[in-house]
């Protein structure tokens, strides 16, 4: 989505939204390609958090989805 409006749904900057701890529910979508890894970082919710975790994990966790989102 863009910037802006990534900006206004969330309440935070662009480059440091993270999925944990959004004050309303917002959708979260990985890249299908992500899933082969054993590990993907992602904000922690806090500038210069990064959690490590498998991207499995990550899934069941933010109750998101795996999709193609790149060509």
């Amino acid at each position: 989505m863009p910037a802006d409006k990534a900006q206004r749904l969330t309440g935070y900057h662009t480059g440091g939204i993270s999925p944990f701890g959004q004050r309303r529910t917002v959708p979260v979508i990985f890249e299908a390609e992500a899933m082969e890894f054993g590990e993907v970082a992602i904000n922690g919710g806090r500038r210069g958090l990064l959690l490590l975790l498998s991207p499995r994990d990550a899934v069941a966790a933010l109750g998101a989805r795996a999709e193609a989102l790149s060509a």
